[in-house]
C-alpha cells in the first residue's frame, strides 16, 4: 500500500519574488553563454577560412598553370613559322 501526502508549501510573495528574479537572472546569464558562444563558433569559422585562403595562395606556383611536353622539330619550327608570319 503506498501513501501520498501532500503538504501546502508557504511562501510569502518577497519570498517567491525573489525566486523569479533569480531564474529571470540566472536565464539571462545562459542566454549571454549560448550568444557568446555562438559568436566564437562563428569568428573561428571565418578566420579559418581566411587563413585556409591565405595558406592556399601562398602555395600557387608558376607550375599549377603550365603543362610540361616533349615537341618534336617540326612542331617548334611550325611554331617559329607561325610566328615570324
Amino acid at each position: 500500500m503506498m501513501l501520498f501526502a501532500q503538504v501546502g508549501c508557504g511562501q510569502t510573495d518577497e519570498t517567491l519574488m525573489a525566486k523569479r528574479l533569480w531564474g529571470l537572472a540566472l536565464a539571462c546569464i545562459g542566454l549571454f553563454m549560448v550568444w557568446f558562444f555562438r559568436v566564437s563558433v562563428l569568428y573561428m569559422k571565418n578566420m579559418d577560412i581566411i587563413n585556409e585562403k591565405i595558406f592556399d595562395s601562398k602555395l600557387i606556383t608558376v607550375n599549377d598553370y603550365t603543362v610540361k611536353i616533349k615537341i618534336t622539330e617540326s612542331m617548334f619550327s611550325n611554331f617559329k613559322n607561325d610566328d615570324q608570319e
